[in-house]
């Protein structure tokens, strides 16, 4: 009862807020591809992907393992073709056509990083992907997790990944209700941020990319989360995918 009072006076409190962001940033329109729009710097890879880029270029196929928790299963999504990683998979074939793009969604919901890093094996390397997109954070910063842990287990899982060849892209944590009632969820994303400069690997900003969504007026709050405060709606994933694309797309620009 009491938590179920705290979401709802997150969830009122998180509309306000958005309501007093509408007011001082510019419309959507003013911004190209305004659906699914974010600024330029959070679409450029910080770190290059040489492996994929070069697939890409010369016309070959790319397998890409989507792993993480409810947010690559598809917790919120209406069905299967409508998570984040089969839009990806369309959003990607449209981009290169004449390579034979595959996205295999491995997420699993609810799990920490800790259940994510003990299946890599399994559901990543069995699968020889070119490409692994490790999306982590929420339910450790949820479940209070120790925030070394976190950050270790993560490092040791991009590594394993790495000295077996799969290029490697990590994913931030959701803005929305629930998680930003956590009291400590800056200090998890840090933790990522962190993580993924030292070890020079790509991050998908998910948390700031749908925070610039609702104060740029592309989405209501509503539209881009689900009414439990947590998970993303068909719209969001389907923009998740774009953008994520786009990063790809980049690597073989650059």
């Amino acid at each position: 009862m009491i938590a179920s009072l705290r979401i709802a006076v997150t969830i009122i409190s998180f509309e306000c807020i958005l309501a007093a962001a509408l007011i001082a940033v510019p419309a959507a329109a003013d911004q190209p591809n305004s659906r699914c729009g974010v600024p330029p710097e959070y679409v450029k890879l910080a770190y290059p992907l040489p492996r994929v880029a070069r697939l890409l270029r010369d016309r070959q196929p790319l397998k890409i393992v989507a792993i993480g928790s409810s947010s690559t299963e598809g917790v919120g999504a209406s069905s299967s073709r409508t998570t984040y990683p089969s839009q990806l998979q369309i959003e990607l074939q449209k981009r290169f056509p004449a390579s034979a793009i595959t996205v295999i969604n491995k997420g699993k919901g609810g799990e920490i990083a800790g259940q994510m890093q003990a299946r890599l094996e399994r559901d990543v390397l069995a699968s020889e992907p070119q490409l692994a997109i490790w999306q982590t954070g929420t339910n450790s910063a949820l479940h209070g997790d120790a925030v070394a842990e976190y950050s270790e287990t993560v490092g040791r899982g991009v590594d394993l990944l790495r000295r077996r060849g799969v290029e490697v892209m990590l994913m931030s944590q959701q803005y929305s209700p629930a998680f930003e009632a956590l009291p400590r969820r800056l200090v998890y994303m840090k933790a990522l941020d962190v993580l993924a400069t030292r070890d020079q690997v790509p991050l998908v900003l998910r948390h700031q990319i749908m925070e610039y969504w609702i104060t740029s007026g592309q989405f209501t709050g509503p539209q881009m989360v689900n009414p439990d405060g947590l998970h993303m709606t068909d719209q969001s994933y389907h923009c998740l995918a774009v953008v994520v694309a786009e990063m790809i797309a980049g690597s073989v620009k650059d």
